[in-house]
């Protein structure tokens, strides 16, 4: 089965990106965080990238922070697409995550230093969670 019927109504796909318009493609998920460099949950973050079938699954990583370690460069061979928006405006950053297809997009941050929770209110990406960096809920409501 392709991606739609697998994900099936909770994704709504969006009509102005040839990227979501194959049902044979991979899902493409998009990590974004300050912390891509040597903290606790890029140690984590690793061998989630690491464990993702690429045959399946297409990682993107939108990088907060310019800074750049030893575990950036372990996190880049990892992973489909590293990207450095740290110089990026919100729209700008959301206008790349939409270039790049993004089907799912993955806020670990919430709350903390650094953080660009104002980028998920412009939607970016058809679905939008958070993960490990805030344990409870950060996303904007709808208006």
């Amino acid at each position: 089965a392709g991606l739609r019927e697998a994900l099936g109504s909770r994704l709504q796909w969006s009509t102005s990106s040839s990227k979501h318009s194959s049902d044979t493609e991979r899902l493409r998920v998009g990590f974004v965080s300050f912390d891509f460099k040597n903290h606790p949950a890029t140690h984590i973050l690793l061998q989630v990238f690491q464990n993702f079938d690429p045959s399946l699954v297409e990682v993107f990583v939108y990088a907060l922070n310019s800074y750049q370690d030893t575990w950036t460069e372990k996190v880049k061979t990892a992973v489909r697409q590293y990207r450095d928006v740290s110089a990026l405006g919100l729209r700008d950053t959301a206008e790349l995550v939409m270039e790049d297809g993004i089907h799912i997009l993955v806020d670990l941050m919430g709350f903390s230093v650094g953080e660009r929770l104002s980028l998920f209110a412009l939607k970016p990406a058809p679905v939008q969670v958070a993960y490990m960096g805030y344990p409870g809920a950060c996303m904007h409501a709808e208006s």
